[in-house]
């Protein structure tokens, strides 16, 4: 009789076991957990394409933490030259937003994203050279256009 209570006993622990564990509510879904400030520049590296550029899109504009109508609003139609014909894609606007934002606001963190920025002054160049060949003229585009995103990210519109 001893050997029959004993499995009877046995099944009726695992049994409750199995009974609390099925009964127990399902965990709920785990909501993605925004990174700190000091790790914003992780977002935007998650997001640079293969060349070296951004694209204007909400996600950029969350991980820049500017409204994605301002930073839309604040791009010049054209590039900052002399003759002023050359349309600017949205994301050479994006990618020189990017590039003055971590100069600007994550300058503390230069070690961590300066190749990252490199990358994207490649890329923004190659661009410029497509609307003004010159390695000198493409150059000064590139930094006049830096200079207004910057202007940009730094005024209290942007």
């Amino acid at each position: 009789m001893p050997v029959v209570l004993c499995v009877v006993c046995t099944f009726l622990y695992f049994s409750a076991l199995f009974v609390n564990v099925v009964a127990l509510p399902p965990s709920p879904p785990c909501e993605p957990v925004e990174p700190p400030p000091e790790n914003r520049w992780l977002l935007l590296v998650r997001l640079q394409s293969f060349v070296g550029s951004w694209d204007m899109d909400a996600q950029l504009a969350n991980a820049l933490e500017i409204p994605l109508h301002l930073l839309e609003t604040s791009q010049p139609k054209t590039w900052p030259s002399p003759a002023d014909t050359a349309k600017l894609q949205s994301s050479v606007w994006a990618t020189a937003m990017v590039i003055s934002y971590f100069e600007h606001r994550l300058a503390d963190q230069k070690d961590e994203w300066e190749l990252l920025v490199q990358k994207a002054h490649s890329w923004l160049l190659a661009q410029a050279c497509s609307v003004q060949p010159g390695s000198t003229v493409a150059r000064q585009l590139c930094d006049r256009l830096l200079e207004l995103a910057k202007q940009a990210i730094e005024s209290s519109v942007v």
